[in-house]
């Protein structure tokens, strides 16, 4: 988590089966971007991951809470193929839940939620597997119009491109794919998925694939308190 935080200061000085009818969705819309809080950062930052445990909520609160940064988190699934350790129920009734979990979340942590139409049908053992089951241009839309509508300075995939699970996989290829084409209205039009639009930078974060880290911060002693904040 340190390291995390560190890597998210650093990034912020210098200013993450398919079902084609269901839209991406979100709960609340962006707040102005304005802020007078203390430490306050004038940013928007888009955190993606493939399901709702994925997220990582210290670097979200951190951001939202700690930095008042207009932050969101992009779950391609609402977890539907995940396990039930405490109840019955399984596929879209689970997905209901672990999707009210994610807003009760949300509601602490002060950020947003966004999901695709991205149904979890379970675990896969590669990107070019998961593809199979879900639609690559339709869920990358989806991701275009995510990015278009909340309009993230940054966009930070939780994933790599590589290794572990496909879904997981794919969320990492779906987030650096749209920091590349927002801004393309021949292949996403702007009647379709919003105006166009340019993030500025684009990380992964070192917390489940740390070779696959785009950012190495060192932390400095902090003179008043002694702590190691991010340099």
């Amino acid at each position: 988590m340190t390291r995390i935080v560190w890597l998210a200061s650093t990034l912020l000085s210098g200013i993450s089966g398919a079902q084609p009818n269901q839209p991406p969705q979100t709960t609340l819309p962006p707040p102005p971007r304005e802020s007078s809080a203390p430490g306050a950062v004038a940013a928007r930052v888009l955190l993606v991951a493939a399901h709702p445990d994925d997220e990582d909520t210290g670097l979200i609160a951190w951001l939202a809470r700690g930095r008042s940064v207009e932050t969101a988190y992009l779950s391609l699934t609402r977890g539907d193929g995940g396990q039930n350790l405490i109840g019955n129920e399984l596929g879209e009734a689970l997905g209901v839940i672990r999707t009210q979990e994610l807003l009760a979340a949300r509601r602490i942590d002060g950020a947003h939620q966004f999901f695709t139409r991205a149904y979890d049908f379970g675990f896969s053992k590669s990107s070019a597997e998961t593809f199979t089951h879900w639609p690559r241009e339709e869920l990358l839309g989806d991701v275009v119009k995510v990015v278009r509508a909340f309009r993230p300075d940054i966009i930070v995939a939780l994933f790599a491109e590589s290794g572990g699970h496909g879904q997981h996989q794919v969320s990492a290829i779906l987030a650096r794919e749209a920091y590349d084409v927002a801004s393309d209205t021949v292949r996403f039009p702007v009647r379709t998925f919003g105006r166009p639009w340019t993030p500025l930078k684009f990380y992964r974060t070192a917390r489940f694939a740390p070779a696959a880290a785009t950012l190495t911060a060192t932390a400095v002693k902090n003179h008043n308190d002694g702590s190691n904040p991010p340099r």
